[in-house]
């Protein structure tokens, strides 16, 4: 099991943010972690760093070309 701090609470298990239109600060626990300050992985950073890697390379990728649409002839000349 590896262990790595928290990249959104900075290891703290709390943020600290403003409330929505006030000028309160409101501290809550974090929600990536659940405030135990550390994330679990099974894998090692190295090897999720290599399958997101090969994930990357394998996505196809389909190069999308806009099109203008075909100009409508006018039926009345005035």
């Amino acid at each position: 099991m590896y262990t790595e701090t928290c990249p959104d609470c900075l290891g703290v298990g709390t943020i600290t943010h403003r409330r929505m239109m006030s000028r309160y600060m409101e501290t809550a626990t974090c929600k990536k972690c659940k405030g135990e300050k550390v994330l679990h992985y099974k894998l090692s950073e190295k090897e999720r760093k290599r399958r997101r890697k090969c994930k990357a390379k394998n996505r196809v990728t389909t190069p999308v070309r806009w099109e203008p649409p075909e100009k409508i002839p006018e039926e009345y000349t005035f």
